[in-house]
């Protein structure tokens, strides 16, 4: 019990870290073509589907850096938490968003999770800072140990009047497949919602990863947008006994936006 106040109190301080960026994406999953609705991975739990919170064991600080951009989150499943957790941070530009999510198995092989999103930004400095309220929710079922089918809902509510202009805030959903298939082939595979969540109006994002030795791993991934042409993505990870550190380069086939890098940290303790 000492341990788990002593790591929420930490969680508080992270939080309070203020610096610059768009919503945080992990770069396992920005690498594998955006997908991770029904992947386990920590910078996934706390930023896209929450209901992969239970099935990591033990606790994990996870930290992303990107152009314009900073996210950490804190993991903890172990046996002396009441219920699996995570406080998770993220801020850009004029923009920051504090999260805390708990889940837990509904049933044997369904988990469930929940996020409380709280948005805080200056869309003008000489107006005072705006806030608002949002959720998140997600389910991940795994039928067996090498497969997982998982949904998530960003931004469950309808946002303030000063952030319905911000794209962060537009109520998306996410259905995402995962397939492991020893360690030589990991595939993954999302549908998006895009404008107003309509289900008529997706895209596609799949991915695929690889171990090409016990430590290092490589990753490719795509996704198209109607009307335009394919996102393309590569990256690559280290699995370290100690730490992970995993890295992913993002570009556009038609060279309309400017290529995107990131780089994360994961620590499991």
């Amino acid at each position: 019990m000492k341990k788990s106040f002593l790591i929420s109190i930490l969680s508080i301080l992270l939080s309070s870290i203020h610096v610059q960026g768009n919503v945080p994406k992990s770069s396992v999953s920005a690498a594998a073509g955006g997908g991770g609705a029904a992947s386990v991975e920590a910078g996934e739990s706390s930023f896209m589907n929450p209901a992969s919170i239970p099935h990591l064991k033990g606790r994990y600080f996870y930290s992303s850096f990107q152009k314009n951009l900073f996210a950490l989150s804190l993991i903890e499943n172990d046996k002396q938490s009441a219920v699996p957790g995570s406080f998770g941070y993220f801020a850009d530009d004029d923009l920051q968003m504090f999260s805390l999510s708990l889940a837990d198995f509904i049933l044997e092989r369904v988990s469930m999770g929940l996020s409380l999103t709280y948005w805080q930004a200056e869309f003008n400095p000489q107006e005072k800072r705006q806030t608002s309220i949002n959720a998140n929710a997600g389910l991940l079922w795994t039928p067996f140990k090498d497969f997982g089918v998982g949904f998530a809902a960003e931004n469950m509510f309808s946002p303030n009047e000063e952030f319905k202009q911000n794209s962060k805030l537009i109520p998306t959903s996410r259905l995402g497949l995962n397939y492991l298939y020893t360690e030589w082939f990991r595939w993954r595979l999302d549908f998006v919602t895009l404008t107003n969540n309509r289900w008529d109006n997706w895209i596609p994002q799949a991915g695929f990863e690889s171990y090409a030795s016990k430590w290092f791993i490589l990753r490719v991934g795509v996704s198209r947008r109607p009307q335009l042409k394919e996102s393309w993505s590569a990256g690559f990870g280290l699995d370290l006994p100690r730490f992970k550190v995993d890295y992913a380069s993002q570009w556009h086939v038609d060279g309309g936006n400017e290529q995107r890098h990131s780089v994360d940290l994961g620590v499991p303790f």
